[in-house]
């Protein structure tokens, strides 16, 4: 009689039932994350192209400075205050959407190009709230890449699942069906 329970074995059936259960549960959790990443990315992305239409008030750059990752990672980072309506507001946001990482420290210093400490810079700010606020507005390239990378992780559990599927509909778990 098989023993069930913590360490016990269970049935053929029960077994691949289970196991079948399990591969459908980490499949989901990559369609999950790539509609979180997804999302998070449409998000941003429709801040970065309605930054383009944002009135700019004049700010100072606070800090302005380099944070090395890892030894190859380069993290530029800034920090400005700015006026709108007689309120002041500080920001570390330099544009929407992702960190501006770079794994070359030129390209990384060329972020920081006239954004030294006391350097009067245009800020542009969210009409209706302005503390969401950027030194350069618009889209970039970084503010694709949670797109990508959503639109992949969703892929990859979405073909995990349908093969999977296909897989258990033809009575064999999809590692054996060789795909």
């Amino acid at each position: 009689m098989p023993r069930h329970g913590i360490g016990g074995r269970l049935p053929g059936a029960t077994r691949g039932r289970a196991t079948q259960v399990l591969k459908q549960l980490f499949c989901a959790l990559f369609v999950l994350l790539g509609a979180a990443l997804l999302a998070a990315g449409l998000h941003g992305l429709s801040h970065a192209a309605a930054s383009r239409d944002w009135p700019a008030v004049e700010g100072v750059v606070l800090d302005a400075g380099l944070d090395v990752r890892r030894s190859h990672t380069f993290l530029p980072r800034v920090h400005y205050r700015y006026q709108v309506r007689g309120q002041s507001y500080e920001s570390p946001r330099l544009y929407f959407s992702g960190l501006p990482v770079s794994s070359d420290r030129k390209d990384a210093e060329a972020m920081l190009a006239g954004l030294a400490p006391g350097r009067k810079v245009a800020v542009f700010h969210h009409p209706a709230r302005p503390e969401l606020a950027v030194l350069q507005p618009g889209i970039t390239a970084a503010a694709r890449l949670p797109l990508f990378g959503g639109l992949v992780f969703m892929g990859f559990g979405l073909l995990c699942l349908y093969l999977e599927r296909r897989a258990w509909r033809r009575g064999r778990p999809a590692a054996e069906a060789g795909t």
